[in-house]
């Protein structure tokens, strides 16, 4: 069988949706499918593509959007990746969409969809109510041209349901899962001082760091003993070093950059804090759980699908500053529990891991190709 995968990221080389289909990728590849990866330029660059080209995927490059009557007229007969997908001859087309409203902002997407013959499965990995879609008509229209649609949450199905009138009856859920296995969680750090780590992309708007800076500005947090390590990347960048340096944080908080080793990460931070406005369902908190360390989230996406509030991780009403100093504080009184409460993460995330959703994906694949 041959299987085509579509990436609608364009504005980074590398996202948490992207680990999702790569790690697909390569159970496809284990088990002898052919593999096309149809990504943006950007994205083509990452050292994970260059791997998979090296095991023998094929990869089909999108060119950086240009505005231009030519570009546009271009897009409109013959969307790129489609000469590509008619000679790869795919069995099915896996969108991997970082959005719902992908299938808004992208101008070749709707085109493409109705041109390519073969299966089509929409794999949406956000939908959040700060985005609202501004056509309906056409996200309906693409999503009912698919012989399926995926969430990673339940939470996300059902407000998709809700944003777009529509029960979307051939859809299902499909959580994430962490790309790697412990047979034991990490010990937690010895001494007073509490290392906290904010592991997300630098965007404010979605991650919350804004929030998160002025909570831990108060009196009160200041004067307790902790360390914030900020890792990631991104356009906010800039400002949040003008938020840390704004609120005299400047000797508790250091931005750390991307990490590519997880695992390490977690062996010098306990507390992962993520006041998100959005999520679908985060790596970043499944990741942290797998290395048995303690989650402070928002009741976003599907965090409250694989967190228990105050059992497996503590989980903030919503997404502002006091519902989230409510929930660190009760994670912070509650010290002496940190170790069981990080176990019954972990044990939590092993379940997501046994569920294998690549496996689940392969599966579902092939019972569509096989109609």
């Amino acid at each position: 069988m041959r299987i085509a995968i579509l990436s609608t990221i364009e504005n980074s080389i590398w996202a948490g949706t992207e680990e999702v289909w790569y790690q697909f990728a390569k159970y496809a590849l284990e088990n002898e499918y052919e593999v096309l990866v149809l990504v943006h330029k950007n994205v083509s660059e990452s050292d994970q593509v260059k791997e998979l080209k090296g095991q023998g995927v094929k990869v089909s490059i999108r060119n950086p959007f240009k505005p231009t009557r030519l570009y546009l007229a271009k897009e409109r007969y013959l969307p790129e990746h489609l000469k590509d997908l008619k000679k790869f001859k795919a069995n099915v087309l896996l969108i991997n969409s970082g959005s719902l409203l992908d299938v808004n902002n992208l101008p070749y997407l709707k085109r493409l969809v109705s041109l390519v013959v073969c299966k089509k499965i929409f794999f949406c990995h956000f939908v959040a109510d700060l985005l609202v879609p501004h056509d309906r008509n056409a996200i309906n229209t693409l999503l009912n041209k698919c012989e399926s649609v995926i969430f990673v949450s339940v939470h996300n199905k059902s407000l998709a349901q809700r944003q777009l009138a529509n029960r979307l009856p051939h859809s299902c859920v499909i959580p994430n899962a962490s790309k790697f296995q412990l047979d034991a969680p990490l010990p937690f750090q010895n001494g007073d001082t509490v290392c906290f780590a904010s592991v997300a992309r630098f965007e404010t708007l979605w991650k919350g760091q804004d929030m998160l800076l002025e909570l831990l500005s108060s009196d009160k947090w200041k004067a307790r003993d902790w360390r914030l390590n900020l890792y990631g990347s991104g356009h906010d960048e800039e400002y949040i070093r003008g938020l840390i340096e704004m609120y005299g944080l400047e000797a508790k908080v250091t931005i750390k950059g991307y990490k590519k080793d997880v695992k390490q990460l977690w062996q010098t931070n306990d507390v992962l804090l993520l006041p998100s406005r959005g999520e679908g369902m985060p790596l970043a908190v499944i990741e942290a759980m797998m290395c048995g360390k303690l989650v402070v989230c928002t009741d976003v996406g599907g965090n409250k699908e694989i967190l228990e509030d105050g059992v497996s991780g503590f989980i903030a009403e919503n997404y502002t500053v006091n519902a989230f100093n409510i929930a660190l504080e009760n994670a912070w009184v509650k010290r002496e529990s940190w170790q069981n409460i990080g176990f019954q993460a972990f044990k939590a995330a092993n379940e997501l891991n046994i569920n294998n959703p690549s496996k689940r994906l392969l599966v579902l694949i092939n019972d569509f190709v096989s109609v």
